[in-house]
């Protein structure tokens, strides 16, 4: 990661878990796809620690993508590169951001906004930062469709302005070819084109209801 990326990936994550916060009214309820990703990402982690070959066979690797191993595409945003340290950290941003996407969204929502971000932004990476692994690109995917959510939809007056912030921190992380910059105008695209679809079909994509 860049001297510029780090900061500039703080930014959109904090704006977008704040202005989320804020379209949930506070109200978290029951984050049963975030729990379940946070065990499944945990268990990831275990059996990296437990076989230390699995991050080499399944980090994103232009070179090996290009010979067919497209499984990379999908296993790069399950492993983490780096310390472990990095590793809890995402996990636990994931923990917090995922709850907060989870009561601002549909679950099937959550649920195609964060893989097929993840996805896209593996396919992405591939030539922006051609080897790496981590599941940061699936969080910040949810942090790219809360930014939109708050900008077509805000419900404060300063939503709007603070989203445009997180945007364009976005936009500073794709010039600097940094795939959380993929992940978040990814996640905002997706986000868009699920509200449109919404309003063509003649039920406008409305918060979801408070969950027990």
């Amino acid at each position: 990661m860049s001297t510029y990326a780090l900061p500039l990936t703080i930014v959109a994550y904090l704006i977008a878990a704040r202005l989320g916060r804020a379209r949930a009214n506070g109200t978290i309820g029951r984050p049963v796809l975030t729990a379940t990703f946070v065990v499944l990402l945990s268990a990831a982690l275990l059996a990296e620690g437990r076989w230390p070959g699995l991050l080499e066979w399944g980090r994103r690797d232009a070179g090996a993508v290009a010979q067919g191993q497209f499984h990379r595409l999908f296993t790069a945003f399950w492993l983490q590169s780096g310390s472990p340290a990095g590793e809890v950290f995402n996990i636990v941003a994931l923990a917090m951001l995922g709850s907060i996407a989870e009561a601002s969204l549909a679950r099937w929502q959550w649920l195609v906004i964060y893989l097929a971000g993840a996805l896209g932004s593996e396919v992405v990476g591939l030539w922006w930062q051609p080897v790496g692994a981590g599941n940061s690109v699936g969080y910040m995917s949810l942090a790219g469709a809360l930014l939109a959510l708050a900008c077509a939809r805000p419900v404060r007056p300063a939503d709007r302005p603070a989203a445009i912030a997180g945007l364009a921190a976005a936009a500073g992380l794709c010039l600097i070819t940094d795939i959380h910059g993929a992940a978040l105008a990814i996640g905002c695209l997706l986000c868009g084109a699920i509200t449109r679809a919404g309003m063509a079909a003649g039920s406008p994509s409305t918060p979801p209801p408070e969950r027990p």
